[in-house]
């Protein structure tokens, strides 16, 4: 295991954070009376997501998702901005996590604007050069890392 992953950020095809969360609320693509249901997220990366659902979809299966980022990384900010996109279910786990509420469910994104990308970026940078430096220099990461 690398220096990058003990600190919970994979060098791959695409910058992710693990060990993360982070409301976010999905429907089915082609469902158009379907209400978003709330889930959350444990891993971010500019490719995708793994969610957490409360349910078990199938492999291919197209959903439009709202991620919900913090605005602003200010400690008294808990202003959350919507990155609207869509995604395909590329992975899933058979049965529930035994220490978390939900079915895991890796999701490729398939669709999300250049409005939406860039700040979903630059959270994802900042929060890999956060996480980095404070386990650096404390050995904890800042609070809402978990």
């Amino acid at each position: 295991m690398s220096k990058d992953e003990k600190k919970g950020i994979q060098a791959r095809r695409f910058l992710r954070i693990e060990d993360i969360s982070f409301p976010i609320e999905y429907k089915l693509k082609d469902s158009k009376n379907q209400k978003f249901k709330k889930a959350k997220a444990e891993t971010i990366g500019e490719g995708g997501l793994m969610l957490l659902l409360p349910e078990l979809l199938s492999l291919s299966t197209n959903l439009s998702l709202k991620i919900f980022i913090p605005k602003s990384f200010l400690p008294s900010s808990e202003e959350l901005v919507a990155i609207n996109a869509e995604a395909t279910v590329v992975w899933t786990e058979s049965q529930k996590t035994t220490d978390k509420d939900g079915i895991r469910h890796g999701v490729s994104f398939t669709k999300i604007s250049l409005d939406d990308f860039t700040p979903l970026r630059n959270f994802i940078l900042l929060t890999s050069w956060m996480k980095e430096s404070y386990q650096d220099e404390q050995n904890t990461p800042p609070p809402f890392i978990s």
